[in-house]
């Protein structure tokens, strides 16, 4: 989904970033986000980043703090998406309908965040 697109679809929730919101979704391999949003999923408020990458879309990062943000993702996303591909530091998803990979990272004890990544997946052995 290339810039303008995406600016469509969340017309009325995106805006530019502030210096600060910047410096929060730096990422070393996505660089600064685009957009900024703010997402809520049940009793959790997070906030997102999109990265693009030649004008199309390459990842989407949500944020969130609070206890148990992480959990409650998780049992979406299985819900939705079955069981998770599971390691030491993220939990996965393939939606393979979409052409996404869907990864959570919890970041306690360090951090009472939740780190949730959307972006595309490739085939074979590297999909997760």
């Amino acid at each position: 989904m290339d810039s303008a697109a995406v600016r469509e679809v969340f017309k009325l929730s995106l805006r530019d970033p502030t210096p600060e919101e910047r410096e929060l979704h730096k990422n070393t391999k996505y660089g600064l986000p685009t957009y900024v949003f703010g997402f809520q999923l049940r009793s959790f408020w997070f906030r997102g980043g999109m990265f693009f990458i030649d004008g199309r879309l390459s990842m989407l990062e949500l944020i969130s703090k609070g206890e148990g943000a992480c959990l409650t993702v998780k049992n979406v996303l299985t819900e939705g998406y079955g069981q998770p591909d599971v390691n030491s530091n993220r939990t996965a998803w393939l939606d393979r309908k979409s052409g996404n990979a869907i990864a959570v990272f919890d970041l306690a004890p360090i951090l009472t965040s939740c780190m949730v990544q959307y972006t595309p997946f490739r085939s074979g052995a590297d999909a997760l």
